[in-house]
């Protein structure tokens, strides 16, 4: 159960580092690629960097083909987003703030994601869940107030493989105990903190994986894009889910669909 609760330290992380978005450009050398351009101090190993930029390109790939977005070519040129790589965690930490456990943080808006080498779950959890964050944001608008925090956290924890795949057996193990939030609990959660304990934030965190899965995985990947065009368009997520998808006309319906294909 422990699987999902470096995805709220990585909300958090962000919330903190959100002032530093125009600032750590000193001292840096840069190198790019299509849709990176990775920014590094002394000390970095060269083929360090080479891992960043391949395992970035794959995830943006693999990101915009799970949401449906593969046909929009973003970040090209001046539009690049940014990772930062300090040599150590010990520097890393002193000039973001961030605290001990934190092994990475992201400015949303800014496109820009720092880390350092061998920071821990940096590869495998870290960079797809804030790259997913920042894809989805950029696609239906960074103002846009009208997503509930399940349905963008779910989106973000999807590009997680490991939370992906696991995701399906923890809700069921959450069903058999009768823990599971309804749609309505999950909408009242604005922040992650109006969770009030780890196993409140693990179900929901597994639950709005799941729900994602099901909506992309049960439906096509092009009709998803569709709901996040309406998203962008400033309707509400049941308005989106009305008008995009014929048999789902608002978020209860999809959260009925969602625990009887659980029970089947």
């Amino acid at each position: 159960m422990q699987l999902f609760k470096i995805i709220s330290l990585a909300v958090i992380t962000f919330l903190s580092v959100s002032f530093y978005a125009h600032a750590l450009n000193d001292n840096f050398q840069e190198k790019r690629s299509t849709h990176f351009i990775i920014y590094y101090k002394a000390g970095v190993e060269g083929d360090f960097i080479d891992d960043i930029i391949k395992t970035a390109e794959g995830y943006y790939d693999e990101i915009a083909n799970n949401l449906g977005y593969h046909r929009y070519n973003f970040w090209l040129w001046d539009e690049r987003a940014n990772i930062y790589i300090f040599p150590d965690r010990t520097s890393y930490q002193k000039e973001t703030g961030q605290p001990d456990w934190s092994g990475g943080c992201a400015s949303y808006r800014d496109k820009k994601i720092w880390t350092y080498p061998h920071a821990a779950g940096f590869f495998d959890s870290i960079l797809p869940h804030e790259l997913g964050h920042i894809i989805f944001r950029e696609f239906v608008g960074f103002e846009n107030s009208n997503i509930p925090l399940w349905f963008e956290e779910g989106i973000a924890s999807y590009q997680e493989r490991s939370k992906r795949y696991a995701s399906t057996s923890m809700v069921k193990e959450f069903l058999s105990k009768n823990k599971l939030l309804s749609i309505d609990e999950l909408s009242k959660v604005k922040s992650p903190q109006d969770i009030v304990n780890n196993e409140d934030a693990e179900v929901f965190y597994a639950e709005a994986v799941s729900i994602i899965y099901f909506l992309i995985n049960n439906f096509d990947k092009y009709r998803f894009a569709l709901l996040c065009k309406s998203l962008k368009e400033n309707n509400s997520l049941d308005q989106a889910l009305n008008k995009t998808y014929f048999d789902l006309r608002d978020s209860r319906e999809l959260y009925r669909q969602w625990l009887n294909h659980l029970n089947t």
